[in-house]
Protein backbone atom coordinates (compact mmCIF):
# COMPACT_ATOMS: atom_id res chain seq x y z
CA UNK A 1 0.00 0.00 0.00
CA UNK A 2 1.41 3.21 -1.18
CA UNK A 3 0.90 6.87 1.18
CA UNK A 4 -0.18 9.90 -0.38
CA UNK A 5 2.15 12.26 0.77
CA UNK A 6 -0.41 14.19 2.70
CA UNK A 7 -1.50 10.89 4.61
CA UNK A 8 2.42 10.42 5.13
CA UNK A 9 2.21 14.12 6.80
CA UNK A 10 -0.63 13.85 8.38
CA UNK A 11 0.29 10.62 10.44
CA UNK A 12 3.62 12.25 11.02
CA UNK A 13 1.97 15.15 12.91
CA UNK A 14 -0.38 12.74 14.89
CA UNK A 15 2.68 10.80 15.66
CA UNK A 16 4.72 13.90 17.27
CA UNK A 17 1.68 14.79 18.79
CA UNK A 18 0.96 11.60 20.62
CA UNK A 19 4.90 11.38 21.52
CA UNK A 20 4.87 14.77 23.17
CA UNK A 21 1.97 13.43 25.45
CA UNK A 22 3.65 10.56 26.28
CA UNK A 23 6.80 12.37 27.08
CA UNK A 24 4.37 14.76 29.04
CA UNK A 25 3.09 11.66 30.78
CA UNK A 26 5.89 9.87 31.32
CA UNK A 27 7.78 12.60 32.88
CA UNK A 28 8.84 11.50 36.75
CA UNK A 29 7.24 15.05 37.90
CA UNK A 30 3.51 14.06 36.52
CA UNK A 31 1.76 12.11 38.73
CA UNK A 32 -1.21 10.20 36.87
CA UNK A 33 -4.05 9.45 39.34
CA UNK A 34 -8.07 7.90 39.57
CA UNK A 35 -10.54 8.57 42.03
CA UNK A 36 -11.51 6.18 44.53
CA UNK A 37 -13.19 5.18 47.45
CA UNK A 38 -10.62 5.69 50.01
CA UNK A 39 -10.10 2.21 50.24
CA UNK A 40 -5.80 1.99 50.69
CA UNK A 41 -3.49 3.33 52.71
CA UNK A 42 -1.92 4.38 48.89
CA UNK A 43 -4.93 6.88 48.71
CA UNK A 44 -4.57 10.40 48.73
CA UNK A 45 -7.19 12.25 50.46
CA UNK A 46 -8.42 15.66 48.64
CA UNK A 47 -10.03 18.66 50.35
CA UNK A 48 -12.95 18.29 48.79
CA UNK A 49 -13.23 14.59 50.70
CA UNK A 50 -12.93 12.50 47.44
CA UNK A 51 -9.69 10.06 47.41
CA UNK A 52 -7.48 9.24 44.59
CA UNK A 53 -4.54 7.05 43.77
CA UNK A 54 -1.80 7.21 41.73
CA UNK A 55 -1.25 4.39 38.98
CA UNK A 56 1.29 3.14 37.53
CA UNK A 57 2.58 5.05 34.15
CA UNK A 58 4.28 1.47 32.70
CA UNK A 59 2.34 -1.45 33.30
CA UNK A 60 -1.48 -2.26 34.59
CA UNK A 61 -3.26 1.10 33.16
CA UNK A 62 -4.62 1.89 29.95
CA UNK A 63 -1.73 4.09 29.25
CA UNK A 64 0.27 1.54 28.03
CA UNK A 65 -2.09 1.61 24.79
CA UNK A 66 -0.64 5.00 24.08
CA UNK A 67 3.00 3.98 23.88
CA UNK A 68 2.05 0.96 22.06
CA UNK A 69 0.23 2.85 19.48
CA UNK A 70 2.96 4.98 19.24
CA UNK A 71 5.14 1.85 18.02
CA UNK A 72 2.59 0.86 15.73
CA UNK A 73 2.76 4.06 13.77
CA UNK A 74 6.18 4.18 13.69
CA UNK A 75 6.95 1.16 12.55
CA UNK A 76 3.85 1.46 9.92
CA UNK A 77 5.71 4.71 8.79
CA UNK A 78 9.50 3.13 8.84
CA UNK A 79 7.26 0.44 6.27
CA UNK A 80 6.27 2.86 3.98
Amino acid sequence: MRLTLQARNELHTLLDRLTQAQEMIRNPRTVVCVRSHGTTTLDYKRPDGTSVYEIDKDIGSDLTGLYDGIELIHRFLQAH
